[in-house]
């Protein structure tokens, strides 16, 4: 079951090369970490260190031909962590959330 997207508030305001949410000012620099190529006890690490080089965000991208693990009578199945640990996106985002 898919999980609810919160609203942002205050809402996101961009303005030049910065993100303003309410009196906080966010750099639009970001790093990029590919969490499907990182074993999943290192995935804190490397988003830290992201953090660490001054990058305010980390981002990354859905590899859907990595999710994919088969197709069958035209029907794809896909892997989000069941299978294997590094392909569990919603742990991915919620450990970048909360570092």
């Amino acid at each position: 079951m898919p999980r609810p997207v919160a609203r942002l508030r205050p809402r996101p305001i961009l303005d030049g090369a910065t993100l303003r949410l309410g009196d906080r000012e966010v750099p639009l620099r970001s790093g990029a970490m590919h969490y499907w190529r990182v074993a999943k006890e290192h995935w804190r690490d490397g988003l830290r260190q992201v953090k660490a080089l001054g990058l305010p965000m980390v981002e990354t991208y859905v590899p859907w031909g990595v999710h994919e693990v088969e197709y069958s009578d035209g029907v794809p199945t896909f892997d989000f962590g069941e299978r294997d640990p590094r392909r569990d996106l919603a742990a991915f985002l919620d450990l970048a959330a909360e570092e």
